[in-house]
């Protein structure tokens, strides 16, 4: 498991490359004395788990380094798939459903009305 701290510089929109294929990538900068910007992906399902972060964020990244040969050139992706962040935006919650109450007997005066 590999994990890297730092602030989200830039946060780019969702791509479906493929029917099965959609991938977001985003960018931290390391504290550091020489600071460095580091580009993450997601992939499929993880794609939305950047979301409730707003740039400048201090975020904490789980990764996995992913690399490839292609057309004799080799890829090395950092795949993320858990981020934790010292303040998260704030997530909607539905207030709890009220039981529903039987309606009030009528009376005779009720039903003597025109409508």
């Amino acid at each position: 498991m590999n994990e890297l701290s730092g602030r989200l510089c830039e946060k780019f929109d969702a791509v479906q490359i493929t029917e099965k294929l959609a991938k977001r990538e985003f960018v931290i900068e390391t504290e550091e004395q020489y600071p460095q910007q580091v580009k993450f992906e997601l992939v499929n399902d993880k794609t939305g788990i950047i979301d409730p972060f707003t740039v400048g964020a201090t975020l904490k990244v789980f990764f996995n380094v992913r690399g490839r040969k292609w057309n004799g050139k080799y890829f090395v992706n950092l795949n993320a798939w858990k981020i934790e962040g010292e303040t998260q935006a704030e997530v909607y919650i539905a207030p709890p459903l009220t039981t529903m109450q039987p309606p009030a007997p009528t009376t005779q005066a009720d039903e003597d009305l025109p409508f």
